[in-house]
């Protein structure tokens, strides 16, 4: 797992130091808008997957959550995640866990919703494969909504092993990511 080792005490310190001054970012709010729009889109007490949940920065934004499971590959992010910013505003019960996202699986139908911010594309491949995994952890008319950061963004860390690029470390003009559309995914059975 490249991320775990990545990821580790110092820099998953340094991620939760910045999830604070987030609070005050208009991209960071409109990401947290977008999941309170998917949450909100559910009549029922809702059971969520947070995918690359990293310190938990967004668990706050999940609304209507009856439990909520955050899953990361690093050990070191989730324990940072144990103490997620704006931790008064969840109400769901948080489960964290840790793995490898090519590997993992949870059971079939466990979940109303599954998102993931910034993660897919960037530290795991957005593909088919990954893409039929989480549809069967979905409930009946459950959604998988999620957000894809080109790898070339500026939104990527300047970390050789994430920043493709130049060997030089000339850095480019790139996109920021923003959200996309939630996709909806009706299982039947």
């Amino acid at each position: 797992m490249v991320a775990a080792a990545l990821y580790d005490e110092g820099y998953a310190r340094k991620y939760r130091d910045r999830d604070e001054a987030l609070l005050q970012v208009a991209t960071f709010q409109e990401f947290i808008a977008w999941l309170q729009r998917a949450c909100g889109r559910f009549t029922h007490p809702i059971d969520v997957l947070d995918l690359g949940c990293g310190t938990g920065r967004y668990f706050w934004g999940v609304t209507n959550a009856r439990s909520l499971v955050g899953f990361d590959a690093s050990a070191a992010m989730l324990a940072e995640a144990r103490h997620p910013i704006c931790a008064d505003r969840i109400n769901a019960n948080v489960t964290l866990v840790q793995g490898d996202l090519a590997t993992h699986s949870f059971p079939d139908r466990s979940f109303d919703l599954v998102y993931s911010i910034g993660v897919l594309a960037e530290h795991v491949p957005l593909d088919a494969a990954l893409v039929a995994r989480v549809s069967s952890w979905l409930k009946p008319d459950g959604r998988f909504a999620f957000t894809t950061v080109h790898p070339q963004s500026s939104a990527n860390a300047a970390t050789p092993a994430r920043q493709p690029g130049p060997a030089d470390g000339a850095r480019r003009s790139r996109p920021r990511a923003a959200p996309t559309t939630d996709v909806r995914r009706n299982v039947r059975r």
